[in-house]
C-alpha cells in the first residue's frame, strides 16, 4: 500500500493505493510513502479505504506542511488514530469497495475504447474519404470521384463544400462566476476541468453552482460546448468541442471559460471531431493570446473553412456517433452511481453506523 507524503497541492497529499500483486522487481518513488500491516489486524484494501475517508483526509489538510510542495512528516502520520472493526469485516469492506473501483476503471476504459473508435470513423470517413459508397464499398479507394478545391488546395469528393464556419453558428459562452459561487452541491457546471487534452469529457471536472442564472444559459444533453481559454501554454484543449453529457436531471450550465456552439443537427458530430484533429488544433491555436490565461479570438473559429460532407453521410455518420455516445454517457452514469454508492456507504461502514454480519451467514 502507497501514501503520497509530498505533492503539489494539499488536496492530492496522503491518497492512496494498494499494489494488487507481486512486483519482484519494482521500486517506487521518493514522493511516495509504502505501508506494510505488521499483524493481521489491519486488511491493506480496508486501509486503502481509510486513507480516502473524510477524518484522513482533513488531517493531512490541517497538518500538512507548505514550502515549495505540500508535504507530511512521519510524526504527524504516527499520531493518527485508526479504530479497526474485526479483520473479517475490515476483509468484506475492504473487497467490496475494490471490486467498486475495479468496476469503475473498466468501465473508463470500455469508454477511452469507445472514444478511440469514434476518431478511427472520422479518420477513415473524412481524412482518407473511404465512407460507404453507393455500393457499400469505401469510396476513394473504390474510384468515388474527387474535385480539386481551391480554398482547401486539395482534393475533395464530389458533390462536397466548403463553407465558413462563422456562417453555419452562433455561439453563447456560459456563466461567470467567482470560486464563492462554487460549492460541493447546486446547479452542475461544465469548465475547463471538465475537458481533457484529446477532447475528452471527463466526469470528475464538474464543478456546482450555487447563484441565479438566466434560462439563456442553461444546456441541453448533446449541445456543443468548446473550451474559448487554457490554462497552459501549449494551449491543449483551447477550441475543443465536446458533447454535453447525458446525465444529469436537471439544469446543467457551463462557465465563461465554455462557449455553447448551435450548429445544425447533422453537422454537430462532424464539428466536434473536426476541432479534435492535430490540423485543426494547430490552426486555432494561432488566434489564442494572453499571459497566464489563453483566450481564443473567435473571429478565427469563424473564419475556419470547413469542408461540409454530402447530407447522406453526415446524418449516417451522425447515427453512429450518437449511438456510441449514448452508451458512453450510460457508463457515465452507472460510474456516477457507483461513486455515490461508495462515498455513502464508506463512513458508516467506518465508523460503525452500519454492521456487517458475518460472511457466508
Amino acid at each position: 500500500m502507497f501514501l503520497t507524503r509530498t505533492s503539489e497541492t494539499v488536496d492530492e497529499l496522503g491518497m492512496s493505493s494498494v499494489a494488487v500483486k507481486d512486483y519482484p522487481n519494482a521500486t517506487y518513488s521518493g514522493f511516495l510513502k509504502r505501508l506494510r500491516p505488521v499483524s493481521d489486524k489491519a486488511y491493506p484494501k480496508y486501509m486503502a479505504m481509510f486513507f480516502r475517508g473524510d477524518y484522513f483526509r482533513k488531517t493531512v489538510t490541517n497538518k500538512a506542511v507548505m514550502t515549495l510542495r505540500a508535504s507530511f512528516n512521519e510524526d504527524t502520520f504516527n499520531d493518527i488514530s485508526v479504530v479497526l472493526p474485526p479483520i473479517e469485516v475490515q476483509r468484506f469492506v475492504g473487497d467490496l469497495f475494490y471490486d467498486i473501483e475495479c468496476h469503475s476503471r473498466n468501465n473508463n476504459a470500455i469508454c477511452a475504447s469507445l472514444e478511440a473508435m469514434t476518431k478511427l470513423l472520422y479518420d477513415y470517413w473524412f481524412v482518407q474519404f473511404d465512407f460507404p459508397d453507393e455500393n457499400g464499398g469505401p469510396y476513394k479507394s473504390s474510384g468515388g470521384k474527387m474535385i480539386w478545391n481551391d480554398e482547401l488546395k486539395r482534393e475533395i469528393p464530389e458533390g462536397w463544400e466548403v463553407t465558413r464556419l462563422g456562417d453555419l453558428i452562433s455561439y453563447n459562452r456560459g456563466v461567470s462566476y467567482t470560486g464563492n459561487d462554487m460549492c460541493d452541491s447546486g446547479t452542475p457546471i461544465i469548465s475547463l476541468a471538465s475537458i481533457d487534452r484529446a477532447g475528452r469529457y471527463i466526469p470528475d471536472g464538474i464543478k456546482y453552482y450555487n447563484q441565479e442564472y438566466p434560462s439563456s444559459k442553461v444546456l441541453q444533453p448533446y449541445d456543443l460546448v468548446m473550451a474559448n481559454t487554457d490554462m497552459t501554454q501549449e494551449r491543449a484543449v483551447m477550441g475543443k468541442i465536446i458533447f454535453v453529457p447525458d446525465i444529469f436531471d436537471g439544469d446543467i450550465l457551463s462557465t465563461h471559460h465554455i462557449t455553447k456552439i448551435t450548429i445544425s443537427d447533422e453537422l454537430k458530430s462532424y464539428l466536434m471531431m473536426t476541432t479534435q484533429t492535430d490540423w485543426f488544433h494547430k490552426y486555432i491555436k494561432g488566434f489564442s493570446s494572453g499571459t497566464n490565461v489563453l483566450g481564443m479570438d473567435m473571429v478565427g473559429f469563424e473564419d475556419y473553412m470547413l469542408l461540409c460532407p454530402s447530407q447522406k453521410i453526415l446524418l449516417r455518420f451522425n447515427r453512429i456517433i450518437y449511438d456510441i455516445y449514448a452508451n458512453i454517457f450510460e457508463t457515465y452514469k452507472e460510474n456516477f452511481e457507483l461513486a455515490s454508492l461508495r462515498d455513502y456507504l464508506l463512513p458508516m461502514l467506518m465508523n460503525g453506523q452500519v454492521k456487517v454480519g458475518k460472511v457466508g451467514a
